[in-house]
């Protein structure tokens, strides 16, 4: 079983797990522990910013690759120039948070700055906040075994770099939207694994209705920067996944498409 405490501390990407209207999201993201929660940095008008400033309860995976994750509850708190009497109280701890934040990504604020340059100024982001999400308890989650079978084709609008990293992974995390308020956020969060055609394996104790909105996670390190795509989708008869759009990342670089309705077509890794 993973330990949270040595895999927070260790955190230098997560996950985040919001319900947006469109059903379960995933927003890939750098992060620096404190110890008891997860410091991250975004935009005030991105989307997660909005969601988080609706509901703060949200989920958040952490962990290299999902067959070694650790899903936690947690609690946003946003500081920025919407909320000055708060970001001047908390000035000290939020400046120390996101210096440590920027060391522990040096690599990755380097390519930023570098690409910069090359970006018109109406592109960049603008007004950024900091988030500190307080963590409490692990999501209890069951472990479950991979036995022998092939990971599915990936969808070609995913890119060919992605797609080689993910090649033959097959445990994934399943997130859905859960009735009232079981799951934190509104969202249950557990892990699953996929073969061809997107036909799912969920633990006994794990049971899905058909026409359920769900979202399917496959992530693996690469080159100090996680790769992932997240298929966004329902569920048919028979636990198969049926996927609407994607989105696939590298780093905290995400892009999301809309996707066929049906493909009988197989895309092999470049």
């Amino acid at each position: 079983m993973t330990d949270p405490a040595g895999t927070l501390d260790a955190a230098r990407w997560c996950t985040l797990l919001l319900r947006t209207t469109r059903g379960p999201g995933a927003v890939p993201m750098a992060c620096w522990s404190d110890g008891s929660g997860l410091w991250l940095a975004a935009p005030a008008d991105s989307a997660e910013v909005g969601v988080l400033r609706r509901d703060p309860d949200c989920q958040v995976v952490v962990g290299p690759e999902a067959s070694a994750t650790v899903v936690l509850r947690g609690t946003a708190r946003i500081y920025g120039a919407h909320d000055p009497l708060g970001l001047l109280l908390h000035s000290p701890v939020v400046s120390a948070a996101m210096a440590a934040l920027a060391a522990s990504h040096a690599d990755s604020v380097a390519d930023y700055v570098a690409a910069a340059a090359r970006v018109p100024a109406r592109r960049l982001p603008r007004d950024p906040v900091a988030i500190r999400l307080a963590l409490r308890e692990p999501v209890p989650v069951d472990d479950l075994a991979v036995e022998g079978g092939l990971a599915p084709a990936l969808p070609s609008a995913v890119p060919a770099d992605v797609r080689r990293v993910l090649t033959g992974v097959r445990c994934v995390m399943l997130v859905s939207e859960c009735a009232g308020r079981q799951g934190h956020g509104g969202l249950d969060a557990g892990p699953a694994v996929w073969e061809a055609g997107f036909s799912l394996s969920l633990p006994p104790r794990r049971r899905l209705e058909a026409g359920t909105s769900v979202l399917a996670t496959a992530t693996a390190a690469a080159g100090g920067k996680p790769a992932g795509i997240a298929l966004h989708g329902s569920l048919e008869a028979g636990c198969v996944l049926r996927p609407e759009r994607v989105t696939w990342w590298r780093g905290a670089s995400a892009e999301t498409v809309d996707l066929p309705r049906a493909t009988s077509s197989i895309t092999l890794p470049d």
